[in-house]
């Protein structure tokens, strides 16, 4: 396999904007697509999602396509395996990466993160940008993007990125700077 990068980091943190910013620069890397039985919800969605039934989404995986899978928030969850030797790129979630990071022991996790003391009160800005939610499910996201970074350095991540206000440029540049490497 060749290079297998997978980005993952908590709602909000800006991993679309760095990863779609980044990729322009470095075009041999193919972006990888996950099957979801969630309801479509943006644009956005279309970079990374191919929607599916869930007897759809069972037989991908009974049938080995995906090299992960997870159920969550009523929906699943899975990234479809690489169709060659790459290089691949792909966004997933932290536990997505790490079970990922199992299947294809070579693979370079990134993780994106926000400034630590702030990250409750950026992400909350961040995600009521962009999405009109009740604020049960924004403390849910909140919560969970504690537990999504905690795991995510216990699993030690190689490289990590904060998206600070003001320096998306250099995520940006720093992604690019790890995929070139990892290329070689």
């Amino acid at each position: 396999m060749g290079a297998l990068i997978l980005l993952s980091g908590p709602s909000g943190v800006g991993k679309l904007t760095i990863w779609t910013r980044a990729l322009p620069q470095v075009p041999e890397y193919r972006v990888g697509k996950s099957l979801t039985t969630r309801e479509w919800r943006s644009a956005e969605d279309d970079l990374k999602y191919i929607f599916v039934t869930d007897a759809e989404f069972i037989e991908a995986r009974d049938n080995g396509r995906l090299m992960e899978s997870d159920g969550h928030m009523g929906a699943y969850y899975g990234a479809l395996r690489p169709a060659d030797d790459g290089p691949w790129f792909y966004e997933l979630d932290v536990h997505g990466a790490e079970n990922s990071k199992k299947v294809y022991p070579k693979a370079k996790k990134v993780l994106v993160d926000v400034p630590s003391d702030r990250r409750r009160e950026i992400l909350r800005a961040r995600i009521l940008g962009r999405e009109d939610m009740k604020e049960a499910k924004l403390v849910e996201r909140l919560d969970r993007s504690e537990y999504e970074i905690d795991f995510s350095m216990s699993h030690n991540p190689d490289l990590v990125l904060v998206n600070a206000d003001g320096f998306l440029d250099a995520c940006v540049e720093h992604l690019v700077t790890f995929m070139r490497f990892h290329l070689a």
